[in-house]
């Protein structure tokens, strides 16, 4: 398999390619989060307390956040071989989710 040049119409395709995924993602993420309270309501209404209606958004959260992390680490360490963590910096992180 051969691998296509980088011309600037791949570039501006790629480039395109983003935006939409952008775009995407975030409205998801917002009908994601307008969706939210509903599912609460309707958890509580049917006598889920709170403390197992929050555990259960942190058991379905928690995965979704380390994901994105691990994303956004491995497209640094791509772009830049040498990069490394600072030590401390996932405790750091850790402790504002």
């Amino acid at each position: 398999m051969e691998l296509e040049p980088l011309t600037a119409q791949t570039r501006k395709r790629q480039k395109y390619a983003n935006v939409m995924f952008g775009y995407i993602i975030g409205a998801l993420g917002a009908s994601f989060f307008a969706t939210k309270g509903i599912v609460i309501k309707l958890a509580l209404m049917e006598g889920v307390g709170v403390v197992t209606t929050l555990t259960w958004r942190m058991i379905i959260a928690v995965p979704i956040f380390a994901l994105v992390g691990w994303l956004g680490y491995r497209d640094k360490k791509f772009k830049n071989p040498h990069f490394r963590v600072p030590p401390g910096a996932a405790l750091k992180a850790a402790g504002v989710g």
